[in-house]
């Protein structure tokens, strides 16, 4: 539903998304490439307020970019389904969200997901973005989507989440899951 939104907006609306898009995420999530173009952010800002419950938005958002996170560190989990995780950050506690990614366990011997092994950790609803809560603080989140065996490796990867759906660049690790 939207996609199917962007050919409503108008051409001078259009060009601002364009504009926007430029300055607010001038590389891709690797920091090597060009960035996304407008549409892509007009979708991608939407479909999060869309799972959050919100309003949709024609207009370019009024907020500021989020600051990515400083730093993300798992800790010992206690069950394949179970993801725990430390993030040190700049973000605004009970107002942003950390939207988190995991992929499937990865295949022996890869070093690096691709960028669409990455799923939302608890699938798609608002309990894949997380309240941000103090820096420092330890995250626990069970019944994860993609289980992974101890001893086995994967990708997470966190974002905040303004209430208006504007987005950071993310924060990748690849990391081995520990239970204890």
């Amino acid at each position: 539903l939207v996609a199917t939104q962007w050919p409503t907006l108008t051409d001078a609306q259009r060009e601002q998304w364009e504009a926007f898009a430029t300055t607010a995420y001038p590389r891709d999530k690797d920091g090597t490439g060009a960035g996304p173009n407008g549409q892509s952010v007009f979708n991608k800002l939407n479909w999060y307020r869309a799972v959050l419950g919100l309003s949709f938005l024609t207009s370019l958002p009024t907020g500021s970019l989020p600051a990515p996170l400083i730093s993300v560190t798992t800790g010992e989990m206690g069950a394949e389904d179970e993801l725990v995780f430390v993030v040190q950050h700049q973000a605004r506690p009970g107002i942003d969200r950390l939207l988190i990614e995991t992929t499937p366990p990865l295949p022996r011997g890869s070093l690096k997901p691709r960028d669409n092994d990455y799923r939302l950790v608890k699938g798609l609803n608002p309990t894949s973005f997380i309240t941000v809560a103090a820096p420092g603080t330890e995250y626990r989140i069970t019944e994860i989507r993609s289980p992974v065996p101890a001893g086995r490796r994967f990708g997470l990867r966190i974002s905040v989440l303004t209430p208006e759906g504007m987005v950071s660049n993310p924060v990748s690790l690849v990391t081995t899951k520990i239970i204890v």
